[in-house]
Protein backbone atom coordinates (compact mmCIF):
# COMPACT_ATOMS: atom_id res chain seq x y z
CA UNK A 1 0.00 0.00 0.00
CA UNK A 2 3.06 2.20 -0.25
CA UNK A 3 1.72 3.60 -3.55
CA UNK A 4 -1.29 5.18 -1.83
CA UNK A 5 -1.18 8.85 -0.99
CA UNK A 6 -1.29 9.94 2.63
CA UNK A 7 -4.83 11.23 2.10
CA UNK A 8 -6.02 7.88 0.74
CA UNK A 9 -4.29 5.97 3.55
CA UNK A 10 -5.93 8.31 6.06
CA UNK A 11 -9.35 7.76 4.50
CA UNK A 12 -8.92 3.99 4.45
CA UNK A 13 -7.68 4.03 8.06
CA UNK A 14 -10.67 6.16 9.18
CA UNK A 15 -13.02 3.68 7.54
CA UNK A 16 -11.22 0.78 9.20
CA UNK A 17 -10.11 -0.60 5.83
CA UNK A 18 -6.35 -0.18 6.11
CA UNK A 19 -4.64 -3.51 6.62
CA UNK A 20 -2.20 -5.77 4.84
CA UNK A 21 -4.98 -8.12 3.72
CA UNK A 22 -7.00 -5.31 2.20
CA UNK A 23 -6.00 -4.02 -1.21
CA UNK A 24 -7.86 -2.08 -3.82
CA UNK A 25 -8.77 -4.60 -6.52
CA UNK A 26 -7.28 -3.86 -9.95
CA UNK A 27 -10.09 -5.92 -11.50
CA UNK A 28 -12.83 -4.13 -9.58
CA UNK A 29 -16.20 -3.79 -11.22
CA UNK A 30 -16.69 -0.44 -9.48
CA UNK A 31 -14.26 2.24 -8.44
CA UNK A 32 -13.45 1.93 -4.75
CA UNK A 33 -14.27 -1.80 -4.56
CA UNK A 34 -12.23 -3.19 -1.67
CA UNK A 35 -11.25 -6.78 -0.90
CA UNK A 36 -12.33 -7.76 2.63
CA UNK A 37 -9.77 -9.07 5.14
CA UNK A 38 -8.93 -12.73 4.70
CA UNK A 39 -9.41 -12.73 0.91
CA UNK A 40 -6.45 -12.71 -1.40
CA UNK A 41 -6.32 -10.65 -4.61
CA UNK A 42 -3.40 -9.40 -6.68
CA UNK A 43 -2.31 -6.05 -5.39
CA UNK A 44 -1.48 -2.97 -7.37
CA UNK A 45 0.86 -0.47 -5.74
CA UNK A 46 0.03 2.50 -7.98
CA UNK A 47 3.00 1.93 -10.29
CA UNK A 48 2.66 0.32 -13.70
CA UNK A 49 -0.91 -0.99 -14.06
CA UNK A 50 -1.34 -4.74 -14.45
CA UNK A 51 -1.31 -6.09 -18.03
CA UNK A 52 -4.30 -7.89 -19.47
CA UNK A 53 -4.47 -11.02 -21.60
CA UNK A 54 -4.38 -11.08 -25.39
CA UNK A 55 -7.28 -10.01 -27.56
CA UNK A 56 -8.97 -12.55 -29.83
CA UNK A 57 -9.82 -11.73 -33.45
CA UNK A 58 -12.80 -13.54 -34.98
CA UNK A 59 -12.81 -14.97 -37.59
CA UNK A 60 -9.32 -16.42 -37.82
CA UNK A 61 -9.33 -16.00 -41.60
CA UNK A 62 -11.43 -14.02 -44.08
CA UNK A 63 -13.42 -15.38 -47.03
CA UNK A 64 -12.21 -14.91 -50.57
CA UNK A 65 -13.67 -12.31 -52.90
CA UNK A 66 -14.54 -12.03 -56.59
CA UNK A 67 -13.41 -9.04 -58.64
CA UNK A 68 -16.36 -6.81 -59.54
CA UNK A 69 -18.71 -8.42 -56.97
CA UNK A 70 -19.82 -6.84 -53.65
CA UNK A 71 -17.86 -8.10 -50.65
CA UNK A 72 -18.65 -7.94 -46.96
CA UNK A 73 -16.87 -9.47 -43.97
CA UNK A 74 -16.88 -8.70 -40.27
CA UNK A 75 -14.01 -8.77 -37.80
CA UNK A 76 -14.98 -9.02 -34.14
CA UNK A 77 -12.72 -8.43 -31.13
CA UNK A 78 -13.17 -10.69 -28.11
CA UNK A 79 -11.58 -11.05 -24.66
CA UNK A 80 -11.32 -7.29 -24.26
CA UNK A 81 -11.51 -6.22 -20.62
CA UNK A 82 -11.87 -2.52 -21.42
CA UNK A 83 -13.72 -0.81 -24.31
CA UNK A 84 -12.30 -1.09 -27.81
CA UNK A 85 -11.53 2.33 -29.29
CA UNK A 86 -9.73 1.43 -32.52
CA UNK A 87 -9.82 -1.28 -35.17
CA UNK A 88 -7.73 -0.41 -38.23
CA UNK A 89 -5.37 -1.72 -40.90
CA UNK A 90 -1.88 -1.25 -39.45
CA UNK A 91 0.29 -2.79 -42.17
CA UNK A 92 -0.20 -3.91 -45.75
CA UNK A 93 -3.32 -3.01 -47.70
CA UNK A 94 -6.80 -4.24 -48.42
CA UNK A 95 -7.62 -5.14 -52.03
CA UNK A 96 -8.36 -2.04 -54.14
CA UNK A 97 -12.04 -1.20 -53.76
CA UNK A 98 -12.40 -2.52 -50.20
CA UNK A 99 -12.39 -0.46 -46.99
CA UNK A 100 -12.38 -1.33 -43.30
CA UNK A 101 -15.04 0.63 -41.39
CA UNK A 102 -15.06 1.01 -37.60
CA UNK A 103 -17.39 3.55 -36.03
CA UNK A 104 -15.35 3.99 -32.84
CA UNK A 105 -17.77 2.04 -30.64
CA UNK A 106 -18.28 -1.64 -29.98
CA UNK A 107 -16.14 -4.59 -30.90
CA UNK A 108 -16.87 -5.05 -34.62
CA UNK A 109 -15.49 -3.67 -37.86
CA UNK A 110 -16.78 -4.25 -41.39
CA UNK A 111 -14.78 -4.81 -44.56
CA UNK A 112 -16.97 -3.78 -47.47
CA UNK A 113 -16.81 -2.71 -51.08
CA UNK A 114 -16.28 -4.12 -54.55
CA UNK A 115 -12.75 -5.44 -55.12
CA UNK A 116 -11.41 -4.51 -58.54
CA UNK A 117 -8.13 -6.38 -59.01
CA UNK A 118 -7.47 -10.14 -58.66
CA UNK A 119 -4.63 -11.20 -56.38
CA UNK A 120 -3.76 -12.12 -52.79
CA UNK A 121 -3.71 -9.14 -50.42
CA UNK A 122 -2.01 -9.45 -47.01
CA UNK A 123 -2.61 -6.95 -44.24
CA UNK A 124 -2.49 -6.65 -40.45
CA UNK A 125 -5.44 -5.45 -38.40
CA UNK A 126 -4.74 -3.76 -35.06
CA UNK A 127 -7.25 -3.39 -32.24
CA UNK A 128 -6.68 -1.15 -29.23
CA UNK A 129 -8.64 -0.92 -26.00
CA UNK A 130 -8.79 1.93 -23.53
CA UNK A 131 -7.09 1.61 -20.18
CA UNK A 132 -8.45 3.02 -16.95
CA UNK A 133 -6.35 1.98 -13.97
CA UNK A 134 -5.10 -0.90 -16.19
CA UNK A 135 -2.94 -1.06 -19.28
CA UNK A 136 -5.15 -0.94 -22.35
CA UNK A 137 -5.01 -4.07 -24.43
CA UNK A 138 -3.65 -4.10 -27.96
CA UNK A 139 -3.69 -6.93 -30.44
CA UNK A 140 -2.70 -7.59 -34.04
CA UNK A 141 -3.90 -10.19 -36.50
CA UNK A 142 -2.57 -10.96 -39.98
CA UNK A 143 -5.20 -11.58 -42.66
CA UNK A 144 -5.22 -12.41 -46.37
CA UNK A 145 -8.06 -11.78 -48.81
CA UNK A 146 -7.76 -13.61 -52.11
CA UNK A 147 -9.58 -11.92 -54.96
CA UNK A 148 -10.36 -14.17 -57.94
Amino acid sequence: MSGLSAVRRGLLRSLGWLGLAEVVRPDAARAGDVVPPGQSRPSWDGGTPPRRGPLAFVPGSLPGAAAGKPYQAEISIERNETPVYQIAVAEGALPPGLVLKYDGYGTRAQITGVPSTPGAYSFTVVARCQGTMVMGQEGRKDYVIKVA
